[in-house]
């Protein structure tokens, strides 16, 4: 209901006259929860067919963190690898922070993919003559079927940061008169797809041998996570992950660090005697800092599931 204007009240007149009726200002309407949109009443109902994504140039939202899709990658990652907080984003910094939207991505590389989904194509350079994956000199983004190439195939131009770049010899390959791609376009998946996994173990492209994956779990422990459960439900997935050997990487050197989080940051320290879990506080959620050094921080699975 739009407020109204204040009316002026009228000055009492003579004995005996007819007052006209005041009009009192009318208080504006607060926002009726009620119609309020929420995301179960956009969710599609159990039983609706799956949806087929793939991106398009016609701008659209892509489907809901919990949505049941099969999704395609005609060359742009699916949302099941990597998600944006926003779905646009303004073309000017000062609009983006006077939105005061926040603007991250979420991704997850290793994602499974769902029934119907191809799974993730491999490039393996593990037996090339040298190197490793097509990157740009600048900003060091990998090959994708963005990169531009020209003169016959010697150069390329960076999508992401428009820097122009020497193809190495060992990534040469003469371009398709007619339509101005690589000739190789077809049988190499990082110019075809947005995700890859690519394999890589030369020692030119390794400065050092692979270190074994560390794992940081970060926990809510607030009032309302905990009132709610979910604190709980996420500490009991941890546990379930270490418990049974799911995390990858576990019998090869793995370390998991732990921290927790409410109007404080907590950080665990497992090295204790006997077993005993030391926690440090960081109070400064907006300048935080890493309180333990050394290997403090990180630990064997099987400590940071006794801290649990």
């Amino acid at each position: 209901v739009a407020p109204q204007p204040p009316v002026p009240a009228v000055p009492p007149g003579p004995p005996g006259t007819i007052q006209p009726a005041t009009t009192e200002t009318v208080p504006p309407a607060k926002l009726n929860p009620a119609l309020m949109p929420r995301p179960s009443s956009m969710e599609k109902p159990p039983g609706t067919p799956r949806e087929y994504y793939f991106r398009t140039d016609v701008a659209g939202p892509p489907p809901f963190s919990n949505a049941d899709y099969v999704g395609f990658d005609n060359g742009s990652a699916t949302p099941r690898y990597i998600r944006m907080t926003t779905n646009q984003i303004a073309k000017e910094a000062s609009m983006q922070t006077k939105s005061a939207i926040p603007l991250g991505v979420v991704l997850t590389p290793f994602a499974d993919p769902q029934p119907g989904e191809a799974p993730v194509p491999e490039v393996d350079f593990t037996t090339a003559g040298g190197g490793g994956p097509l990157r740009c000199e600048r900003c060091k983004a990998y090959a994708n079927p963005g990169f531009l190439f020209a003169s016959g195939g010697s150069k390329f131009t960076c999508n992401i940061c428009g820097q122009v770049n020497e193809t190495p010899a060992e990534h040469y390959s003469g371009l398709n008169p007619g339509t101005g791609l690589r000739m190789d376009a077809d049988s190499r998946p990082e110019f075809q797809y947005g995700s890859v996994d690519y394999i890589v173990g030369s020692k030119d492209y390794c400065l050092r041998d692979p270190a074994p994956p560390a794992y940081v779990f970060v926990i809510d422990v607030s009032a309302p996570a905990v009132s709610s459960g979910m604190t709980a439900s996420a500490v009991a997935a941890i546990r379930l992950i270490l418990e049974n050997g799911y995390l990858p990487g576990a019998q090869s050197g793995a370390t998991v660090g732990l921290v927790t989080f409410d109007h404080t940051l907590q950080f665990y320290d497992t090295r204790g005697e006997s077993g005993a879990t030391t926690v440090q506080l960081v109070p400064d959620l907006n300048d935080p800092f890493l309180p333990l050094g050394g290997d403090a921080f990180f630990s064997t699975p099987e400590l940071a599931l006794a801290s649990l």
